[in-house]
């Protein structure tokens, strides 16, 4: 698939959960980063065409980043997801009024993920949709 997708995670374990669960579905174009910044370095200079984020994080939160991402023109139009334990309303209205497309709650599975990018791929039409490898 050509979708690039930036995952960021400062849990290294649940950096490379994520990136194991995109493969499974079939994308071979996975960028990783362990912060805010990585990522943001990432999005200064590569292509990327969604992003997965931790929401907590030290330093540049994934809330942080979404506001960097809907802020700076060439990347503004990002599909964003937030990744999270944080099932408070008003901290989830605060990201929605950020900009945040979805969100994945943890613990997260193929199955939850493989839904959410299927969702993402009707909207943005440039996403490939998910596919298993054989």
């Amino acid at each position: 698939m050509d979708t690039t997708i930036l995952v960021v995670d400062d849990s290294k374990m649940q950096l490379h959960l994520t990136d194991k669960i995109l493969r499974g579905l079939g994308y071979v174009n996975i960028e990783l980063a362990i912060s805010g910044e990585e990522a943001k370095n990432s999005l200064n200079s590569k292509k990327i065409d969604l992003v997965f984020s931790d929401w907590h994080m030290p330093g540049v939160s994934g809330l942080d980043l979404l506001k960097f991402v809907r802020s700076t023109a060439r990347v503004a139009a990002i599909p964003f997801v937030i990744i999270t334990t944080e099932h408070d309303k008003s901290v989830i209205f605060e990201a929605a009024k950020a900009g945040v497309t979805n969100y994945v709650f943890k613990p997260i599975n193929k199955d939850i993920v493989k839904r959410k990018l299927y969702d993402l791929a009707k909207l943005f039409p440039s996403l490939n949709p998910p596919h298993e490898s054989l």
